[in-house]
C-alpha cells in the first residue's frame, strides 16, 4: 500500500489520526469491501479510494448523496438514519460479503454508535478492522 496522509480529510488536519490509520490498515492484508458512516464532505471516500483502489466503498449517510461525494464504478452510497436499527440492518443486508473495513465516523450520538457497531460488527472478516472515531465527542455533557 502506497501511504498518503489524508490531508483534505478531518481525519489529519483536525483529529491528527494518520498514524493510527497507517499502523492498523498495514495489518489488513488484502481490502476488498469497505464501509463508512458518515460521508460528510466526502474527503474520507476519497482517501479511502487512494489507498485502496481495488476495493469496493460504501458511504453510509443520512443525506443523499451530495454533488461533492466522489464517484465511481465500485464506489456507492446509501442512506440511512444510524438510530434507525432496522434500517442499519438493512443496509448490511444487501452487502453480499464480509468488510474488511468499517469506520464509524457518522452522528456521534452514542446510542447510534451502539447500534451501528452491534449491528455492523458480526458482518466485519476475522482479521478485519472496525474503527469508531471521535469517542471523545461521545458522552453526556454534549447534551445526546
Amino acid at each position: 500500500m502506497i501511504w498518503s496522509d489524508p490531508a483534505d480529510s478531518d481525519k489529519h488536519y483536525w483529529h491528527r489520526y494518520s498514524r493510527f490509520y497507517q499502523r492498523h490498515f498495514e495489518t489488513l492484508g488484502t481490502v476488498s469491501s469497505i464501509l463508512e458512516y458518515g460521508v460528510f464532505k466526502g474527503d474520507s471516500i476519497r482517501w479511502l479510494r487512494h489507498l485502496f483502489p481495488a476495493a469496493d466503498i460504501v458511504g453510509v449517510d443520512i443525506l443523499p448523496p451530495q454533488p461533492e461525494w466522489p464517484t465511481g464504478p465500485a464506489i456507492s452510497y446509501v442512506r440511512a438514519d444510524q438510530g434507525d436499527r432496522d434500517g442499519v440492518a438493512d443496509v448490511l443486508r444487501a452487502l453480499h460479503c464480509d468488510i474488511d473495513l468499517v469506520i464509524e465516523d457518522g452522528s456521534h450520538l452514542p446510542h447510534h454508535q451502539a447500534i451501528c457497531l452491534v449491528e455492523t460488527f458480526p458482518r466485519v472478516r476475522p482479521g478485519g478492522l472496525y474503527v469508531l472515531e471521535d469517542l471523545h465527542t461521545s458522552y453526556p455533557r454534549h447534551g445526546y
